[in-house]
């Protein structure tokens, strides 16, 4: 149970902050992210740190139990299907996001999502 706390607490934070930055910043981020797209340097470093990110994640805490900390445990092999496609399907993975990523709206949109979902996170963490 420590381990779901401690990663449950981690990736609250990152979220929340991430989402609170894609509302206040969209534009600026949706720029970044454009850019981030023409780069196959950055994408082959993304594939390989959510492939690392979501190894550790399953390897360390693949629970499937009726509780919250499965959310956890999908996190994580969402980080290793994530980058499993970047890596073995970059342009297609590259093509399908510069769609979504063509408005601000997206982000903020995002930024909401990803607000609820660290805010969630840091609830169990820090209270649960």
């Amino acid at each position: 149970m420590e381990l779901s706390l401690f990663l449950a607490q981690v990736i609250g934070v990152v979220l929340f902050i991430v989402g609170f930055g894609f509302i206040c910043n969209a534009k600026h981020y949706q720029k970044a992210f454009v850019a981030i797209l023409k780069n196959e340097g950055i994408i082959l470093f993304s594939s390989m740190f959510a492939l690392i990110l979501g190894t550790v994640i399953v390897l360390t805490h693949n629970i499937w139990e009726m509780s919250w900390v499965v959310i956890i445990t999908i996190f994580g092999w969402v980080g290793l299907v994530k980058g499993f496609s970047l890596a073995v399907f970059p342009k297609s993975v590259t093509k399908m996001s510069s769609l979504m990523l063509k408005t601000a709206g997206m982000f903020r949109l995002a930024g909401v999502f990803f607000m609820l979902f660290g805010g969630t996170m840091l609830y169990f963490g820090f209270f649960g």
